[in-house]
């Protein structure tokens, strides 16, 4: 691919996705463009770079964007911020709040927006918490990966980090031709609302307050005006007190007066 038809590319995934692509990327994008290309049946990128362009609906930008930021995710991922999350539900239900609404900004196949269900769930429960309303908005840029989401189907090896007992409890098996699979509760599906979002786009539908929020291993992607914009959209539909997430090897401090650091990957609204 020559250097102007991949800077044309950078450009548009940039402008679309927040998504930064150095030239050490290239291997990554041609990898990406060829495999989109073969699904269509193109020959060249100047081809599917075209189809992008007069594609209206933004359908295929967004399955470009989605194949490059995949993300890796599992059951209690970074676990210190799920007993973290707890200690903080707990907090609040012993205030006496009696809704409760968490924020899974980057939910990919659905394992973390369950394992925040699993935990709030669980925090109701040892207090034994009566008519407590408690929902997670789960959002991710692929509509694909959403559709596997909302199934909350997972083969027996994906839900070995949870504890058995709540392997028990939210985990039915499943026959009829799934071997190996379980599928989410239906207590705890309820309780998740999933929704296609691209977190760079203009405007968000919801509005919070938000009692907590998850934005894990996803603003690497993004360069760093982008992060600052997202994470200043993400202070103002926080709750004061609650906790914004990142992964383990991000940083955001500084970035947001309002969301000041508060430990390794975690800030506080204030």
């Amino acid at each position: 691919m020559h250097q102007a038809t991949y800077d044309l590319f950078r450009k548009m995934i940039q402008d679309a996705g927040g998504i930064a692509l150095g030239d050490d990327k290239i291997p990554l994008l041609r990898s990406r463009i060829r495999g989109r290309m073969t699904k269509l049946k193109l020959d060249t990128p100047e081809q599917y770079l075209k189809q992008i362009r007069e594609d209206e609906s933004g359908r295929e930008l967004t399955h470009l964007i989605d194949s490059i930021a995949t993300n890796y995710t599992f059951f209690f991922r970074e676990e210190q911020h799920f007993n973290s999350l707890k200690n903080h539900v707990i907090k609040l239900l012993r205030k006496g709040q009696k809704k409760l609404r968490v924020w899974s900004a980057a939910c990919s196949s659905g394992e973390e927006p369950y394992t925040i269900a699993m935990v709030v769930r669980s925090a109701i429960m040892e207090l034994g918490a009566r008519d407590v309303d408690a929902k997670i908005l789960a959002t991710d840029i692929s509509t694909k990966i959403l559709r596997e989401a909302v199934a909350g189907i997972y083969r027996n090896e994906q839900i070995s980090r949870v504890p058995p007992a709540l392997q028990q409890k939210y985990f039915k098996p499943l026959t009829s031709g799934r071997r190996e699979c379980v599928q989410v509760c239906e207590e705890l599906r309820n309780m998740v609302t999933f929704r296609h979002l691209n977190l760079n786009g203009k405007t968000f539908p919801m509005k919070g307050p938000f009692d907590a929020v998850f934005c894990r291993n996803v603003m690497i992607y993004f360069d760093e005006p982008t992060r600052t914009k997202l994470v200043n959209r993400f202070a103002h539909m926080m709750a004061d007190g609650a906790p914004l997430y990142v992964g383990m090897t991000e940083s955001v401090m500084g970035y947001c007066k309002e969301l000041p650091y508060e430990e390794p990957s975690v800030y506080i609204k204030k």
